[in-house]
């Protein structure tokens, strides 16, 4: 009968359906999941004689009791199927004091405890109920249910961001407790930041055909596989923030963040806080919740610090002991934060002059630049700027829906021999300005022409020097040389005069270093 009623039933005496159970008193309460689903049931048979009004109730209260344990059976195997950084928390406040039912290991990092049972210990001897955690209790004490609350807890004095939602416990249980879900705010930024700012680039995508860039990418690849940190010397526009991204998709940090900032792009005030992070009013207009910095949302990832060479020098000296320690403090705040990060930097300074000049810091020089990959100007690997040149037509004619178009013989002479000191980064908006603003299906040199004189004097200046190149005008010469000639300088002076060392540090063979250095007059160097 309590099975087909699903519900109590009591038989005592001459209640029963049968004389031969009239001597006895018969009790039977359901026993029900979560869902309502009918799992079975508790009897009681006893002696008449012993039966008394409490019976049912006892019975009762077994079900009860039997229904909250397979209700957190099933709590426990849905935690051992969650993500990571996310857990769950529940609390029993039925004495009026929160005790801990259920701490799930994830929540155990979050909070950065021991890794053992806490089984009905006190919650606030762990989140104390101070005003700092005063809308945590507050949600604990008045039942709330809440959908993904962002809040600050200070846990045995350490701060930490994180989302909440929690819903009391049903009121079928008869347990007065509740049940919170928590995710690390950190870990969703990180998320966040892993799929909206992910590196685009590979080595087998980027667009290569010269000798010196197939010894860059070389390099490249063999240092990826390392965890030591990385210093990109170059030209403005050569394209490192396209080997930073190729190196960190090449890694074993792949599948984590990879963060990238301009160090040229913030003012002195702001880098600091964009690197570290700031705590709660850290300083006027900072947000009320405070913010993560670059390098915890880099946290196991990569952070490609580009244009170092204008970080700040004081800003230098802080970025050192981090990179020492793996550690920092934000902006107002006192609290440590540990970071395991791989640092990719890059710079179209001479660091060797900012260093003689006070600039740059000696020793950040050397730590950044464990391993440095110098990545030659476009100028110095002509074979590539024809190549370079039909994949950004055919990429630029796609975005703007428009037929394909081709470089006329005089233009694509033009451009092999056009200096380009912009490099790939002038190639491709040189390219983009003259498609967008031309329908004709050709690109004639004279267009070129046109398009690079509206720019400043420098540029004109620049492209008459190409010009002379082409009638092998022998003083613009000399002035190119000069500039390659440069590198070769700087080179070597880096490297102590060892030629192995500087053609490695030029991403070129040997063999082609030595010919140059002949070709300029070098050798003696």
């Amino acid at each position: 009968m309590g099975i087909l009623q699903e519900s109590l039933v009591s038989l005592i005496g001459e209640n029963n359906f049968s004389r031969f159970l009239t001597n006895g008193a018969y009790f039977f309460a359901p026993i029900k999941l979560e869902n309502g689903e009918l799992y079975g049931g508790i009897a009681l048979a006893i002696p008449r004689c012993s039966s008394s009004d409490n019976m049912l109730s006892w019975v009762f209260t077994i079900t009860q009791v039997i229904e909250l344990q397979l209700f957190w059976f099933g709590t426990v195997n849905t935690l051992g199927n969650m993500p990571d950084n996310y857990g769950i928390l529940s609390i029993d406040r039925s004495n009026g004091q929160s005790h801990i039912l259920i701490m799930s290991d994830e929540v155990i990092k979050i909070f950065g405890l021991p890794l053992r049972d806490y089984y009905y210990e006190r919650l606030d001897n762990i989140i104390p109920t101070t005003s700092s955690n005063k809308s945590f209790w507050k949600i604990i004490d008045t039942d709330q249910k809440v959908t993904d609350k962002n809040i600050r807890l200070d846990v045995k004095g350490k701060q930490i961001d994180i989302s909440i939602s929690a819903a009391p416990l049903k009121q079928k249980f008869h347990t007065h407790g509740i049940i919170l879900h928590i995710t690390s705010i950190k870990q969703i930024s990180r998320l966040n930041s892993q799929y909206s700012s992910n590196a685009q680039y590979s080595f087998d995508t980027i667009i290569k055909k010269s000798d010196a860039m197939q010894a860059v990418i070389q390099r490249s690849k063999t240092a990826s596989l390392t965890d030591s940190n990385i210093l990109l010397l170059g030209e403005s526009g050569v394209g490192k923030d396209v080997i930073a991204q190729a190196i960190h998709n090449n890694s074993k940090r792949r599948n984590q963040p990879f963060i990238a900032i301009n160090c040229a792009s913030l003012s002195k005030d702001l880098i600091a806080s964009e690197l570290f992070g700031y705590e709660s009013g850290a300083f006027t207009g900072a947000k009320k919740e405070g913010t993560l910095g670059k390098f915890e949302l880099a946290d196991n990832g990569t952070l490609f610090l580009d244009e170092i060479g204008d970080m700040p020098l004081d800003l230098q000296a802080i970025l050192l002991r981090v990179l020492e320690e793996k550690s920092f403090r934000k902006v107002g705040g006192n609290t440590v934060v540990h970071v395991n990060v791989r640092i990719i930097a890059a710079t179209n300074k001479n660091l060797m002059k900012k260093i003689s000049d006070g600039l740059f810091r000696e020793d950040l020089f050397y730590r950044l630049g464990i391993i440095r990959i110098h990545i030659p100007p476009l100028r110095s690997r002509e074979s590539d700027i024809m190549i370079l040149a039909r994949h950004f037509i055919t990429q630029i004619c796609a975005q703007l829906g428009k037929p394909a178009v081709r470089l006329s013989e005089s233009a694509a002479s033009f451009f092999k021999h056009y200096l380009w000191p912009g490099n790939v980064r002038e190639l491709k908006n040189t390219l983009e300005g003259i498609i967008s603003t031309n329908d004709e299906l050709e690109i004639s040199e004279q267009e070129i022409r046109h398009y690079l004189s509206d720019f400043t004097v420098g540029a004109q200046f620049r492209e008459h020097a190409a010009a002379s190149q082409l009638v092998s005008n022998t003083q613009d010469q000399n002035e190119y040389i000069y500039d390659e000639r440069k590198d070769f300088v700087q080179a070597l002076k880096i490297c102590h005069n060892n030629k192995t060392k500087a053609a490695d540090y030029l991403g070129i063979p040997l063999r082609t270093f030595y010919r140059r250095l002949k070709k300029y007059g070098m050798l003696m160097v």
